[in-house]
């Protein structure tokens, strides 16, 4: 079977700006040479996200967060956008980005970050990628920033590794799909050790 061949960039435009995000509409033809009007694309920065195991019981460290998108209260990982001068450091850049996230979010930190993936959000719509941090030595440090500038309301919760995958894995607990797949990329790099 060939390999699919890209579509043809004829226009695009900026439908929308704000903040940090924007959306793009394209017109393109696709490999069948049809025309499609006003394809979405979604620019946004990068993002990241961070497994982090507590030091003293391994637990993991989760936010609780309200996501007007779907109007409900979900269980996540800590993590946020990449910022711009962290984009321009490479992998050293992610990483700092997740330590911030995790100490701004949680209050916890980690002497070590390890890197355990990077997903595509959603390749259909949207440009960027998330790189997912696995820290195994978390330790309260401060206070998290209750009410960031977002204005996001975070509370914490803890829960072991093995009853969050089958949390995840019997619909029992409902979160973002890049949270759910580095969930199961820790899991998968904790037992490879």
């Amino acid at each position: 079977m060939a390999e699919p061949r890209s579509w043809r960039l004829l226009t695009t435009r900026v439908g929308y700006e704000g903040g940090w995000w924007r959306l793009r509409l394209d017109r393109c033809e696709t490999s069948s040479q049809a025309i499609i009007e006003n394809y979405p694309v979604l620019e946004y920065p990068d993002w990241i996200n961070i497994v982090a195991l507590r030091r003293d019981d391994g637990r993991v460290i989760l936010t609780r967060e309200y996501r007007h998108g779907i109007g409900r209260t979900v269980l996540g990982l800590p993590g946020g956008t990449v910022e711009q001068d962290e984009m321009k450091d490479g992998a050293v850049g992610l990483e700092k980005a997740a330590a911030r996230e995790l100490l701004e979010e949680t209050g916890f930190a980690s002497e070590r970050l390890m890197p355990i993936g990077t997903f595509l959000p959603n390749a259909a719509t949207h440009t960027n990628r998330l790189s997912s941090f696995l820290a195994v030595d978390a330790t309260l440090r401060q206070s998290p920033d209750a009410d960031d500038e977002s204005g996001d309301e975070i509370a914490l919760a803890f829960v072991g590794l093995d009853q969050l995958v089958e949390d995840i894995r019997s619909g029992r607990t409902l979160m973002e799909s890049g949270h759910a797949a580095a969930i199961y990329a820790a899991r998968d790099y904790l037992r490879a050790r």
